[in-house]
């Protein structure tokens, strides 16, 4: 009997016999799997792993929340250990940790290599390589280590007219630890580090290791340009100080902010490195400035978050239709997407009478979408301006959008609408067509252009919409303004959706009346 491996469903050999006839052969064997690859893998779960200051590696650790080292396919002689380089990581931790290692004999196949480590403390990248033991020579696999810069935010802008006063505002984010007081903080860390909590000293704890910081803004360049009041630097991650810019000229700010810790509650007293966040902003006083409010935003936008149903009036939009530039931006943050938005008769009018252009963006259905209403192009228009917009995103399974927007009929001359999404990222035209309820389709516009990620197209009144990638198949293409009935492709699919679209769309316009 012999081994041998035939494929399923091999035809039998055939022989020749001595006196020219064919038989067959048969022959009898063991059908055996190639061996299985038991060669022991090794590997890290990650390319990299990211932490902030502030991280708590500890917790991270006990929470499954780190890649570790993971050996597969039986176990390693001898043994390796995940390690950081000890002179490295003494700077970048309170406490500088050890590794972990694996042990074939455990019922687990990973092992991590924070162990032993606390708190981040500073900035870096490091790599956790592997060794055959403690000493071992540094090898394969490795992981990066990289802890984060965090990043100062603030309102300060580049150009600013003389006169303005600003609620200069500053932050500290990407870090992972908590605001609060940079007495209390101060106060923490004036403490004994081997004052007794329980069964272990207070430097021990995880909690008590958490560094802070103090804010801070020096003027470099241009301080008599600029006066200052109520200065509020007592937090951790943010500051507040009114500044008033008097002059023309140029104002460099340093913004600093500057790690409260003591290195006795990081282990050693030398190990920790402080580290202290840094920016410097310039910014130009002049005459042709663009107006800002006092918050820092540009005095033509308008940030309003909205709870709700909205009715957008004259009066809100006073201020922002009185600034200098010739287009204003209103973005309307919206907590519920089914929010009716409404534009009021007093509102369309004053956009109309001060010839701006105002854009009006919201959202819904992953979109973000854009009125644009160009007040110079504007004719009379009566009656409150319905703005909200039901999508249904079918692109992916249909390569098409159903739109049905609460206002139904005219527009304002000159109505422009877009939409912005990362399903269109990949798309490069559409073709419009309006929806009747008959179930008749009219193209209205074709190859509408997208750029980058938005599809914008006039629109002269409303109703419900279908947006495609492809025109109905079925004879000549439609010309603008054809009517068809709606394909059986469409029908057959989207019946059911259209339906539900419908009557959710009557439900919504009789809610809001």
């Amino acid at each position: 009997m012999k081994d041998k491996f035939y494929p399923a469903l091999s035809p039998l050999p055939k022989v020749d016999g001595d006196d020219g006839t064919t038989r067959t052969s048969i022959e009898t064997y063991h059908i055996i799997e190639p061996p299985a690859d038991q060669t022991p893998k090794v590997s890290f779960t990650k390319q990299e792993e990211h932490l902030q200051i502030g991280s708590d590696v500890t917790a991270l650790q006990s929470g499954g929340k780190l890649a570790p080292l993971r050996v597969e396919n039986g176990t390693l002689e001898p043994i390796i250990e995940p390690h950081l380089d000890r002179e490295e990581s003494k700077y970048h931790f309170t406490q500088y940790g050890y590794g972990g290692r694996y042990y074939p004999g455990r019922n687990y196949n990973s092992s991590v290599w924070a162990a032993g480590l606390s708190v981040a403390i500073c900035p870096g990248e490091l790599t956790i390589y592997t060794a055959t033991h403690s000493y071992g020579e540094k090898g394969n696999p490795t992981i990066k280590l990289i802890i984060d810069e965090p990043i100062i935010e603030t309102n300060l802008p580049s150009q600013i007219k003389p006169g303005t006063k600003l609620n200069l505002s500053t932050k500290l984010a990407g870090t992972a630890l908590t605001d609060k007081k940079v007495q209390e903080v101060r106060d923490h860390f004036a403490k004994d580090p081997f004052t007794k909590v329980g069964d272990s000293w207070l430097a021990s704890e995880t909690w008590a290791q958490m560094p802070g910081f103090a804010p801070a803004v020096e003027i470099l360049e241009g301080a008599d340009l600029v006066t200052r009041a109520n200065g509020d630097y007592s937090n951790t991650l943010h500051s507040l100080e009114e500044l008033t810019f008097q002059k023309e000229g140029t104002v460099k700010l340093k913004i600093t902010y500057n790690m409260i810790f003591n290195p006795q509650f990081g282990g050693e007293s030398w190990s920790c490195k402080l580290y202290n966040a840094e920016k410097i902003v310039t910014v130009q006083v002049r005459a042709d400035a663009p107006d800002i409010l006092p918050d820092g935003t540009p005095s033509d936008h308008l940030d309003l978050p909205v709870k709700g149903d909205l009715a957008l009036s004259e009066k809100a939009l006073a201020d922002v239709l009185s600034s200098s530039s010739d287009t204003v931006q209103i973005n309307l943050q919206l907590s519920d997407p089914d929010s009716a938005l409404t534009l009021t008769s007093g509102a369309v009018a004053a956009i109309r009478q001060s010839q701006k252009t105002a854009v009006i963006t919201a959202q819904s259905g992953g979109f973000s979408y854009s009125w644009t209403f160009d007040g110079a192009e504007m004719d009379a228009f009566e009656g409150d301006l319905p703005l909200d917009v039901a999508i249904q995103n079918q692109l992916k399974s249909k390569g098409q959008l159903l739109l049905s927007y609460r206002h139904s009929g005219s527009l304002p001359a000159g109505t422009q609408f877009s939409l912005t999404g990362a399903d269109l990222q990949d798309k490069t035209a559409f073709y419009l067509y309006e929806l009747g309820s008959d179930g008749q389709t009219t193209l209205v516009q074709e190859g509408l252009a997208v750029s980058g990620n938005t599809l914008c197209y006039p629109l002269s009144h409303c109703s419900n919409y279908l947006l495609r990638t492809e025109k109905f198949a079925g004879g000549d293409a439609p010309q603008t303004g054809d009517r068809a009935a709606l394909p059986l492709s469409l029908a057959a699919g989207s019946g059911a959706a259209l339906a539900g679209f419908f009557l959710f769309c009557r439900k919504k316009r009789a809610q809001c009346r």
